[in-house]
């Protein structure tokens, strides 16, 4: 047994023991587990606190992201499917799968529904990222940005996936409309491939230029 195996083990045979499960402890490590890029060890804490709390939305799709990670996608679009279903503003979920359908199985109106979903619900996903902090953080010019500069990160990276649905749909105005946006915000530059055909052709008449 590997030393990470050992840790998991006793992990989670301390959690039994102690009479009560430890869901934050467990959940910290799985996210140590994230951001070291270690999604099989993290998949097996994932699923402790799934058997433990099946409808935690978090894990679900803390656990599909890891998934996707080793591109086990069955696996991934399982607990992305039952994350959308368990939180409607899901958007890392709906994302998830519009990327799936994309990627691997090729079903772009799949993706497109998904992706669709994601954007409609992105607005009101932001009046969320209000509620979480304080009335006087709220007020603080700094967190205001912070706030307003992560949704359009996340905006402008899901206007891009669905320009790229619609190109694969042979949707050419669409995806024109959603890449340009993409493109413009400045906030994925690296994400918007520049020479996408329908960048090539149409932003000759844009101010813009694509090397």
């Amino acid at each position: 047994m590997s030393y990470m195996a050992m840790r998991i083990c006793l992990l989670l045979i301390v959690s039994v023991l102690s009479g009560c499960f430890n869901r934050d402890e467990v959940q910290k490590q799985a996210e140590n587990y994230d951001s070291a890029e270690q999604y099989h060890d993290a998949i097996k804490l994932w699923s402790a606190i799934i058997e433990k709390y099946p409808n935690d939305v978090y894990a679900v799709t803390s656990r599909g992201n890891d998934y996707l990670g080793i591109e086990e996608f069955e696996k991934a679009k399982k607990d992305f499917l039952l994350g959308s279903k368990l939180y409607y503003y899901n958007i890392v979920a709906l994302s998830n799968l519009a990327y799936i359908y994309y990627h691997e199985d090729k079903k772009y109106d799949s993706a497109l529904f998904y992706v669709n979903k994601a954007i409609k619900n992105k607005p009101i996903l932001y009046l969320k990222y209000k509620s979480i902090f304080s009335e006087e953080a709220r007020k603080s010019k700094k967190v205001e940005y912070s706030m307003k500069h992560q949704y359009n990160v996340e905006y402008a990276f899901l206007m891009a996936q669905r320009g790229l649905i619609y190109e694969k749909l042979k949707i050419y105005d669409s995806a024109y409309k959603d890449l340009s946006y993409a493109f413009r915000s400045g906030y994925l530059w690296d994400s918007v491939p520049e020479k996408t055909n329908i960048l090539k052709l149409k932003l000759q008449e844009d101010t813009l230029k694509v090397d």
